[in-house]
């Protein structure tokens, strides 16, 4: 209505390791009102992307799937090779956990035929008029 705030997860210290319970995991997931803005998946898929690739906000706009290639060795990790922005050209490499989001997001959009080569990776409906 919002009129009232509701919020998913309770705020813990940043020193906290408490992790949400599986009901919070579902308001998340369900993308329910917080602080009066609409949590979407992919809002949250997109914070913790960007917490694990180190990947500045405005590259993460342009990123496309065409960009991003997962490395399955000995680590794993995801090379992503984007546009040249800031005069830097060189490939970002990812912590494990951001594999496992990119999977996440992938399979999101392919159930809607949003996650081609050439699709944006996070909001491809916005398409590229609107980045």
């Amino acid at each position: 209505d919002g009129k009232s705030e509701r919020f998913a997860i309770p705020r813990f210290a940043s020193a906290s390791k408490i992790k949400p319970t599986a009901e919070q995991m579902l308001l998340i997931a369900s993308s329910v009102l917080m602080k009066r803005v609409e949590m979407t998946v992919d809002i949250y898929n997109l914070i913790v992307f960007m917490t694990n690739s180190f990947i500045r906000p405005t590259d993460i706009k342009w990123a496309q799937h065409k960009h991003i290639e997962i490395i399955d060795n000995d680590y794993t990790y995801l090379r992503m090779s984007l546009p040249i922005s800031k005069k830097h050209d060189k490939p970002i490499v990812t912590m494990k956990n951001a594999v496992a989001y990119y999977k996440r997001q992938k399979a999101h959009y392919e159930l809607q035929g949003k996650a081609g080569k050439s699709d944006y990776l996070f909001m491809p409906q916005f398409g590229e008029k609107r980045r």
